[in-house]
């Protein structure tokens, strides 16, 4: 998990300078995603629930960090650019 957590460091360096480059929507789906792995877990223990848990928070906690930062640039909430970094 450890290492999971470090690959957004990238992503969370460029996303607050240019949050309109990651689109939030998709962060949010994906936390959605293992949301509904949790419910999926055949022997259901904290051990197997604790890795889609933290994807699921992570992902939607950086869905709400592109969006809390694009208001506070004022920026649109809806639109990304789909531009090279």
């Amino acid at each position: 998990m450890v290492i999971d957590a470090l690959t957004y460091y990238p992503t969370i360096r460029k996303s607050f300078h240019k949050p309109e480059t990651e689109p939030p929507v998709s962060y949010g789906f994906a936390g959605l995603r293992y949301f509904l792995m949790l419910f999926a877990v055949p022997d259901p223990t904290w051990e197997n629930l604790l890795y889609p848990f933290f994807l699921m928070i992570t992902d939607w906690g950086f869905a709400v960090f592109i969006i809390v930062r694009r208001a506070q640039l004022g920026l649109s909430l809806t639109e990304y650019s789909k531009k090279s970094v």
